[in-house]
């Protein structure tokens, strides 16, 4: 019965420590930051991420063929559910966006790698500014900074 309380119990634990989630960020200064809650000033950010307890976390931005670039490169795998949503997202605001699958070729992962994917998907590329994670609030204030 002892050990039916303590796999209950861990189950337990575990599972509520399981989507906790920490914001990393770069701000103007070039300092990173740590913290349970996303930056007050999403507007002072460069480098957002969003890292959790399971680890889960495109080409480059420029388009071939001197084509215009979409305003948002988003990296993402096909089990990638915050891919979905950050797409979802994207679709439901009119965001133009282009999708490099990473687990496709090795010309879509080295391309995540070279635009600076380290830790996982969904990876978002807006100009200069990089976001490993889904944070709609950041990525619409990249957005309207780049109008």
């Amino acid at each position: 019965m002892k050990w039916i309380f303590l796999s209950c119990l861990f189950s337990i634990i575990w599972i509520a420590t399981a989507d906790c989630q920490v914001h990393s960020w770069v701000d103007k200064a070039g300092v990173r930051h740590y913290s349970s809650s996303p930056p007050e000033d999403m507007k002072a950010v460069t480098d957002y991420k969003i890292l959790n307890s399971l680890g889960d976390s495109g080409p480059s931005a420029r388009e071939k063929g001197g084509q215009q670039p979409e305003s948002v490169l988003i990296y993402t795998a096909s089990w990638c559910s915050i891919c979905k949503k950050a797409k979802a997202w994207m679709d439901s605001n009119n965001v133009p966006y282009r999708e490099v699958d990473v687990e496709k070729s090795q010309e879509n992962f080295a391309a995540y790698k070279r635009d600076g994917g380290k830790d996982g998907v969904p990876f978002i590329v807006v100009g200069q500014n990089k976001m490993e994670g889904f944070n709609e609030n950041l990525l619409q204030g990249w957005l309207k900074q780049k109008k």
